[in-house]
């Protein structure tokens, strides 16, 4: 039997191909548009594409715990 899935966004396509791999009745055949380390560093630019966000601020977990409690406090 042969399926063919179209899944775009790719990240999530290389997992759902880990999670298939890892059963001995299925054999993958043919994977297009799937380039494993791209998708990997895209993902890890993006991560820290943000980091120095917080720089020069003074947040501390104290002033961020004080924050949430006011929103939610009616």
């Amino acid at each position: 039997m042969e399926i063919v899935v179209q899944i775009h966004d790719q990240y999530k396509a290389l997992k759902f191909v880990e999670f298939l791999r890892a059963f001995d009745f299925v054999e993958i055949t043919q994977m297009k548009n799937a380039d494993e380390k791209n998708v990997r560093n895209e993902n890890m630019e993006d991560f820290f594409s943000c980091a120095g966000l917080w720089a020069n601020r003074e947040v501390t977990a104290d002033s961020l715990r004080e924050q949430a409690w006011r929103r939610y406090s009616v």
